[in-house]
């Protein structure tokens, strides 16, 4: 049996040293959770969290930058005062679904920057629960997409340009090819002036894409092309064409 003196004894013991075990996984939790704030403040992409009504409850240095929003005052900051007018409903559909399902959203949407700039963000979110199991609210990141976005767009202009460049040069082409098939009857002679006719299309589109396709003077394209055509006698002569066939045709 176990006397009752003994357990007096050692009961007080169990008890403190349960407290102070306690007391140190209390403060290691609070040390973790303080590392991962300190880390969010200085982190260069812009965080956020809300509670479960969606109000910010934090924003780190990076946003609040963007936002011009004074720590002090960030219970009176209302995030949906920045949106873009036009952006409210296409924010608020992904936005009000994720709250309601307590699950995680991603959406694109234009806010107004502390200088009165509105920059395109994307932002991504996920759900945050307490040790009960209770939604929190959401913790989640924006990204300013604006400059992204711009250079897509900018690389569509001109694969849209190239392409109808590329129809103008193969309609080019096909004329050429038609107006020296009704001229040409034989093939080898066929042949050899369209070569040529091409060579000189060819040259003239050099001389475009040298001033960036903004215009070529008149006297520029004629020298280009007679340039070209004494190149085109220099090669005739070396492949003995000068027999008294038409040195250009």
């Amino acid at each position: 049996m176990i006397n009752e003196k003994a357990t007096s004894m050692v009961s007080p013991v169990t008890s403190d040293a349960s407290k102070e075990v306690e007391g140190k996984l209390d403060d290691s939790d609070a040390n973790e959770q303080e590392f991962v704030r300190a880390i969010a403040e200085i982190s260069p992409a812009m965080l956020w969290m809300g509670d479960q009504y969606g109000k910010c409850v934090f924003l780190n240095a990076a946003l609040r930058s963007f936002w011009g929003v004074n720590p002090a005052n960030l219970a009176e900051f209302d995030w949906n005062s920045t949106v873009h007018p036009d952006d409210t409903s296409k924010l608020a559909g992904p936005f009000v679904k994720a709250m309601a399902e307590q699950t995680s959203f991603a959406v694109e949407a234009r806010y107004k920057r502390a200088d009165g700039a509105y920059r395109t963000m994307r932002t991504l979110a996920n759900p945050r629960f307490g040790s009960g199991g209770e939604f929190l609210g959401m913790t989640g990141v924006n990204i300013d997409i604006t400059e992204q976005l711009a250079a897509e767009e900018h690389t569509r202009l001109l694969m849209a340009e190239l392409n109808h460049r590329t129809k103008n040069i193969l309609s080019v082409v096909q004329a050429i090819a038609r107006k020296t098939f009704t001229l040409k009857a034989n093939s080898g002679e066929f042949i050899r002036s369209f070569d040529e006719r091409l060579q000189g299309l060819s040259a003239s589109n050099d001389l475009l894409l040298r001033t960036d396709w903004s215009g070529v003077q008149l006297d520029e394209l004629v020298t280009t092309q007679l340039a070209h055509l004494v190149d085109l006698v220099r090669l005739r002569l070396a492949r003995g064409y000068s027999d008294g066939k038409p040195l250009y045709g």
